[in-house]
């Protein structure tokens, strides 16, 4: 891996380790606390030189540069934190420079927050666009529908039209079927922006 891969891999293992502690520790917690140190002091070295960080999202994996380094890697197919962002159609990740504290603590906080088996109240990408954050973006695929993730009540009448996500790698267990459209959209938190791209589903 290369010298610049192992600062952004130090990166990502400090974000999921502050992740992993909130769910254990009260948020004034002083070791949460120095979790939370690390971590804003990795991303502020991270942004002294970079305009942005983009994560390729794979089922076990993150990936990031024109080489497709693997920054981080974890196989839990129920908590990892590769998987719920794939198992939810995310695909891409990019935090932009400007990001605040605050916004980093908040994604900190979702991507913290249990999970029961494979069903979620709310999915990722909606907590995500929740935060309505022009620094935080996220591009998300369509095509098929996992039967394990039933849409929220009234889900489908919310300004963004969000529905069950999609994903292109089956769950083992989990039926599915096929849509006859496959396409590709890039979302942005600040508003939703769909850019149809080639139907082929992303591995």
């Amino acid at each position: 891996m290369s010298e610049a891969g192992q600062a952004v891999a130090a990166l990502i293992e400090a974000l999921a380790k502050t992740a992993r502690a909130s769910r254990l520790y009260a948020p004034n917690n002083r070791a949460l606390a120095n979790f939370r140190d690390v971590l804003l002091g990795l991303f502020g070295e991270y942004f002294a030189d970079h305009e942005e960080l983009t994560l390729q999202v794979r089922p076990d994996r993150f990936l990031w540069g024109p080489e497709g380094e693997a920054v981080y890697e974890d196989g839990d197919r129920e908590h990892g934190f590769p998987f719920r962002l794939y198992r939810d159609g995310i695909r891409v990740l990019t935090l932009v420079l400007g990001i605040t504290d605050d916004e980093l603590l908040e994604l900190v906080r979702i991507l913290g927050q249990r999970t029961i088996g494979q069903l979620e109240e709310e999915d990722l990408a909606t907590r995500l666009w929740s935060m309505r954050s022009e620094h935080i973006r996220y591009r998300q695929v369509s095509g098929f529908v996992d039967a394990t993730l039933r849409p929220r009540a009234g889900a489908g009448d919310n300004a963004e039209g969000l529905v069950a996500r999609a994903l292109a790698e089956p769950v083992e267990g989990a039926p599915r079927r096929a849509r006859p459209d496959t396409q590709r959209t890039t979302r942005t938190l600040a508003g939703r922006m769909d850019l149809p791209t080639h139907p082929e589903a992303e591995g």
